[in-house]
């Protein structure tokens, strides 16, 4: 991609009626206001097996236990892992859920990401989108090769979404890309993008993701999360 105005940003802002959608960059540079509401359903959940989830997560288990060492890794995946069985032990059949609608017969999306699989337990907020020229892989490109800001490929836990399109329906998406601005062990700015596919309607080739600012812990050798906003502008 040439530059970064090929993709256009929206800000979500959650309203208690609805959800305003602002264009922070445009190929005119031009405020957009995009309409949306929500949509509640309720939907079934799915209990991830922990074997699979081990296997999604397979690069960040190699980052920790190279990063840390065999002893200390081993208690931080052995926690992260013991702490998902616990919570899909506790999984109810079904939930009641509310999704985004992006504009009429467009995107739709669960505003929020899972660390396991087809859950809905909500872990991070989505908190911004991509359309126009904005695949996960051209906003992952344009973030590394075209911003003055130095963003790069990012380890971390697997997260997933719930994404798609009125037409042809939402399904279940593990995260196509981290980036990072910092770094693991010290503080960072961290991204996630699910790439939404191709929507006919307005948003063509789009994207949503999940960033925040966190801290890594000494102490708790954890990650703190410093900032997570429902409307933000990293670009």
């Amino acid at each position: 991609m040439k530059n970064n105005k090929a993709v256009s940003i929206l800000l979500v802002t959650l309203i208690l009626m609805g959800v305003t959608i602002v264009s922070a960059v445009d190929a005119q540079d031009r405020e957009k206001i995009m309409s949306s509401k929500f949509i509640e359903k309720v939907v079934a959940t799915d209990k991830q097996k922990i074997d699979d989830l081990k296997k999604d997560n397979k690069d960040h288990i190699n980052f920790i236990k190279k990063s840390l060492g065999e002893d200390a890794a081993k208690k931080i995946i052995d926690k992260y892992f013991t702490d998902r069985a616990e919570e899909l032990k506790k999984l109810p059949k079904e939930v009641k859920i509310q999704l985004i609608e992006l504009g009429n017969n467009s995107p739709q999306l669960w505003p929020y990401t899972s660390e396991t699989n087809g859950s809905f337990i909500k872990k991070d907020p989505i908190n911004l989108i991509f359309y126009k020229t904005g695949s996960a892989w051209d906003v992952q490109y344009d973030m590394r090769y075209w911003l003055t800001n130095n963003w790069e490929d990012a380890s971390g836990w697997t997260h997933y979404t719930y994404i798609g399109t009125t037409n042809n329906g939402l399904n279940w998406r593990q995260n196509d890309y981290q980036l990072q601005n910092g770094s693991y062990f010290g503080t960072r700015y961290h991204i996630r993008i699910f790439d939404g596919g191709v929507d006919p309607d307005w948003a063509n080739q789009w994207s949503d993701a999940s960033v925040h600012k966190e801290h890594w812990d000494w102490s708790k050798m954890d990650i703190t999360l410093l900032i997570v906003l429902s409307k933000l502008k990293l670009l």
